[in-house]
C-alpha cells in the first residue's frame, strides 16, 4: 500500500464525511439524556483505562507510556480522539488493516512520519494517514502535543495495532 503524507487545511468533524443522523446541531449525540456513569480500571504497569457513558456515548480513555488518548465519539464506522503526547515522546511506529487517519494539531508542534516522509505540524494543520500506512506521532518539543485524530474504516478497534518499532517494548 503506497504512503502519502498530506499538510491539509482543516477539516472540521461535522464536514461531508460526516452524515447529520450521527450528531445533533450542537455537535452532540442526539437522543434523551441519560445518567453519568463513570468507571477506572487500573492495568498492570501503572497504566489505566475509564469508561464514561454520556447521554448514550461511551468514551474511553487511557494513559499509555507516552502520553494519554480519550474517545471523544465512537460510531459506525468512525471514532473521534483526543490525543496527549508529553514531551520528548512518540507512539510506536504502526499501520492499520482496517482504518485510515486524519490528525488535526491543536496545541504543540506535531512530528508525523508517514510512509518515508517526515513532517512538523503546528496548530490548525492536518495530516491524512491512509489506510495501512506506515506511521508515528511524535511530540520533540517541551510542551504537550495535542492533536484530534479522525479514524474512519469498517473497524477501529484497539486491537487494530500492528506495531513495527515501540520506545517501550510493544511491538511483535
Amino acid at each position: 500500500v503506497g504512503a502519502a503524507l498530506a499538510l491539509l487545511a482543516p477539516r472540521p468533524p461535522w464536514g461531508p464525511r460526516w452524515r447529520s443522523s450521527h450528531l445533533d446541531h450542537r455537535g452532540g449525540t442526539a437522543g434523551p439524556a441519560q445518567p453519568l456513569i463513570v468507571g477506572v480500571v487500573t492495568g498492570k504497569d501503572g497504566i489505566g483505562a475509564g469508561t464514561t457513558t454520556l447521554r448514550g456515548m461511551s468514551v474511553t480513555s487511557e494513559d499509555r507510556p507516552w502520553g494519554s488518548w480519550h474517545v471523544i465519539e465512537d460510531g459506525q464506522g468512525y471514532k473521534v480522539k483526543r490525543i496527549v503526547v508529553h514531551p520528548g515522546k512518540r507512539l510506536s511506529l504502526q499501520t492499520h488493516e482496517h482504518r485510515s487517519e486524519h490528525w488535526v494539531v491543536i496545541f504543540g508542534i506535531a512530528t508525523c512520519t508517514v510512509g518515508d516522509e517526515v513532517v512538523k505540524a503546528g496548530p490548525g494543520d492536518c495530516i491524512d494517514v491512509p489506510l495501512g500506512a506506515m506511521h508515528r506521532l511524535a511530540n520533540e518539543h517541551s510542551e504537550d502535543l495535542q492533536i484530534i485524530e479522525v479514524q474512519q474504516g469498517a473497524y477501529t478497534g484497539e486491537d487494530d495495532i500492528q506495531r513495527h518499532e515501540d520506545d517501550f517494548g510493544r511491538h511483535e
